[in-house]
């Protein structure tokens, strides 16, 4: 609690509480799809409370998190390299420091006048509408850089460019040989090139097949790039209401926060009981205190 720093929220409407029960009261709303009318017994409180307390504390750790959870400050080029010794230790392809995807959030289907228009938000591959995140897993379980939300219909080539990831990457690495510079991994979804800070699966072109060498490459492959996909996992079984599409309506529900706050309880999770991915690759996450400490941002009331 004292890492979280509930205690400086500052409430309004005279809908206040202590730190403790504000804590339970996300970790409820997010635990399960129910109705806030199943909590009214619990915390002796109306719905209206419970609706604005939750509200409350998940914008305040967004404001607080937010930064940190685009990007773990501990990822230094000293952290990066002794990532891609862990993963080469564990059979992987040279280079490769982490794990990129994105991941799609379905929601409901928008009505007439909500925010967002039904094409905005229409993905064609999920056959649903929703919001996506890009996220990149490292050796130590956790999502060490989250960017979004982004609307349902975009790909993950134009969320990489929004996000400045690679940017960021390049003012990290920028200065190593070409040769030495650690890479990311991601499907085919992405181009790779020294430009993006990436390299990706194979895919095959309009006039050519893929060779054997390489369809053999994608498959080894995807056995570590799986990853990510375990992180995604993680968050969701923890916390399966982000799954409740037909309760997560955009411009009702606040999404993009919510899914923020999921990722940074399942990070604390993952260093407090280390995950699939921690004990694949025997890494030690960080101590929850270095974790949480190291990057909480002054929060602006005016934004929460």
């Amino acid at each position: 609690m004292p890492l979280l720093q509930l205690d400086q929220i500052e409430w309004l409407y005279r809908r206040k509480t202590d730190e403790v029960t504000a804590l339970c009261i996300v970790l409820w709303r997010l635990s399960w799809p129910s109705r806030w009318g199943s909590a009214c017994e619990l915390f002796h409180h109306e719905v209206g409370w419970l609706s604005a307390i939750w509200i409350r504390v998940i914008k305040y750790l967004t404001g607080r998190y937010r930064s940190k959870l685009a990007w773990d400050e501990r990822l230094t080029v000293t952290q990066i390299q002794v990532f891609v010794s862990l993963l080469e230790d564990r059979g992987c392809a040279p280079g490769i420091w982490g794990f990129i995807d994105g991941t799609f959030i379905e929601t409901a289907r928008p009505g007439d006048g909500q925010v967002h228009d039904q094409q905005e938000l229409y993905n064609g591959h999920h056959h649903a509408h929703g919001v996506v995140f890009q996220g990149v897993v490292t050796p130590d379980g956790l999502i060490s850089s989250l960017a979004g939300p982004y609307e349902g219909r975009a790909n993950d080539m134009q969320i990489l460019l929004e996000s400045g990831l690679p940017d960021r990457l390049e003012n990290l690495l920028g200065h190593l040989p070409l040769e030495d510079r650690p890479h990311l991994f991601g499907d085919r979804g992405y181009m790779a090139g020294r430009f993006w800070g990436i390299t990706a699966s194979f895919k095959k072109d309009r006039n050519k097949e893929l060779s054997l060498t390489e369809k053999r490459a994608n498959l080894y492959m995807s056995t570590y790039r799986v990853s990510v996909e375990h992180g995604f996992g993680w968050v969701q079984s923890n916390f399966p209401y982000i799954g409740a599409r037909k309760m997560i309506r955009t411009g009702l529900t606040p999404v993009g926060s919510m899914y923020l706050v999921a990722c940074l309880l399942a990070n604390c999770l993952t260093c407090l009981r280390m995950n699939q991915i921690s004990l694949y690759y025997r890494v030690l996450p960080p101590l929850l205190e270095d974790y949480l400490e190291l990057g909480g941002d002054e929060v602006d009331e005016e934004d929460v």
